[in-house]
């Protein structure tokens, strides 16, 4: 059974938050603060909550 993941970052640099979903959270938000991901790129870092 896969379990995924729903959750929501924000940017230290722009103070927006962003909603998400995964299968392996601590892989996903390393891809945001390495500016690998579309819609969060060049806005990290970020924090979760």
């Amino acid at each position: 059974m896969i379990m995924w993941y729903v959750y929501v970052i924000r940017s230290v640099k722009d103070k927006r938050w962003y909603t998400g979903f995964t299968e392996d959270l601590r892989k996903h938000l390393s891809q945001h603060n390495s500016n690998l991901a579309g819609w969060t790129k060049g806005r990290g870092p970020f924090e979760s909550h």
